[in-house]
C-alpha cells in the first residue's frame, strides 16, 4: 500500500489527552534509539509525569 493511500486519521492536535500521552511516550522512546539522536526529553520522564507505575514502564521497554 502506498503512503498516500493510507487513512491519515485526524491531526494530532485533535487527539484526546490519553492518546497524546501515548504519542509522546512513543516519540521520545523512538528518538532515544535513533543514531546520533539529538537531545530529547527522556521517555521514562514522560511516563513518570503520566504517573505510570514502574512495572508498566519496565514492561514497555522490554
Amino acid at each position: 500500500m502506498h503512503r498516500n493511500e493510507v487513512d491519515q486519521g485526524r491531526p494530532v492536535r485533535d487527539l484526546e489527552p490519553e492518546a497524546l500521552f501515548c504519542v509522546a511516550v512513543l516519540r521520545t522512546w523512538a528518538a532515544a534509539r535513533r543514531p546520533k539522536a539529538a537531545a530529547s526529553l527522556d521517555w521514562q520522564e514522560v511516563c513518570e509525569r503520566g504517573q505510570l507505575p514502574e512495572h508498566t514502564v519496565q514492561a514497555f521497554d522490554a
